[in-house]
C-alpha cells in the first residue's frame, strides 16, 4: 500500500507488550481510564433519560 504504515512484525509486537505488563502502573492507569470512561456514558444516559 502506498503511503501506508509498514505492519509490525511479530517480535516487536511482543516487545511492546512484555515492556506494557512489566509497567503495572500503565496498565493500572488504562484501566482506571477505561472503567471511569464506561461509568460517565453510564451516567449520562441515565440522566438524560435515553
Amino acid at each position: 500500500m502506498e503511503g501506508g504504515h509498514p505492519a509490525a512484525s511479530k517480535t516487536e509486537f511482543t516487545e511492546c507488550w512484555r515492556t506494557t505488563w512489566k509497567t503495572p502502573y500503565i496498565m493500572r492507569l488504562a484501566l482506571s481510564a477505561g472503567i471511569g470512561g464506561l461509568l460517565f456514558g453510564y451516567h449520562t444516559g441515565v440522566i438524560s433519560g435515553a
